[in-house]
């Protein structure tokens, strides 16, 4: 019996070995378990530290961003305003150039005047002498002064009497344009016209030309339209650029009832020749 106590009363004794054991456990559990959630908020409370850092750099950031494209936008604008004011100062300087030359440039014009009769020879070919004086109304001589002519029948303005000029004047600006043929060009100074006369004449080809060449089932009309094309180019002593002055003048009759187109096959006296600028078409000039 006294065995059976003591086996008891140690048994008691272990269990509340046990309870204290336990009960220290536990209190350990917990202060970890604390340690863990202090250790939690202060990783809470860092990790909302760096949410607001990099809130804050963020906001600096954007403003950074912002500051750069709105130094950007203004530099554009100004380089902008910049560009708009050299080219308004560009095209100044291009008016005042333009200016200066149109008042100080050569002016070449050029008239007619008929000094031979219009004659068929043996070739059935027309021949007639002009004579064409220019005159420069400009306040510069003008250099490298070449002329140019053709005749052309003109029928129902076919060919185009402005498109055949354009050609004309463009044969005479190749030639003054070529500094080689300087022997070939002459000068012009204001005040002192240039006379030049050139016996000029037109093909049998080109005078059998009618309206029954387009209109098959017309008869050939009684009549010729030779048109002259005339044309000079030059330039100013101080400028490269290549002027051009040029005329379409077609030939007519002097009749009882005024001015008629020239009979074909005929001989027309110089007192009963009249040349006239061709309308609209008749002149070219820069």
């Amino acid at each position: 019996m006294a065995f059976l106590t003591l086996v008891i009363a140690g048994t008691g004794i272990v269990g509340i070995c046990l309870v204290i054991q336990s009960s220290a456990d536990t209190k350990a559990i917990v202060a970890a378990t604390q340690e863990q959630a202090c250790s939690a908020r202060k990783i809470a409370e860092a990790s909302q530290r760096n949410a607001t850092a990099a809130e804050g750099f963020a906001t600096n950031a954007g403003l950074i961003n912002t500051g750069v494209q709105d130094a950007v936008n203004k530099l554009d604008a100004q380089a902008k305003a910049t560009q708009k004011s050299a080219n308004a100062a560009q095209r100044s300087a291009n008016v005042a150039e333009d200016t200066l030359i149109a008042s100080n440039r050569p002016w070449l014009d050029i008239q007619p005047q008929i000094a031979g009769a219009f004659t068929l020879n043996e070739q059935r070919e027309a021949r007639f002498i002009l004579r064409v004086d220019t005159e420069n109304t400009g306040h510069s001589p003008a250099i490298r002064v070449v002329s140019a002519q053709s005749v052309i029948q003109n029928v129902l303005f076919t060919p185009n009497p402005w498109q055949e000029l354009k050609k004309t004047c463009e044969q005479a600006t190749g030639v003054s344009a070529n500094s080689n043929n300087r022997g070939l060009t002459e000068t012009i100074f204001p005040g002192k016209p240039h006379q030049e006369a050139v016996n000029l004449g037109i093909g049998p080809k080109e005078l059998a030309k009618s309206v029954a060449d387009m209109f098959p089932e017309a008869k050939p009309e009684p009549y010729i339209h030779p048109v002259v094309l005339w044309c000079v180019a030059y330039r100013a002593d101080f400028s490269d650029t290549e002027y051009q002055t040029g005329y379409a003048w077609e030939l007519m009759r002097k009749g009882p009832d005024g001015i008629v187109p020239i009979e074909r096959n005929s001989n027309v006296p110089m007192n009963e020749l009249v040349i006239q600028q061709v309308w609209p078409l008749g002149v070219l000039a820069n």
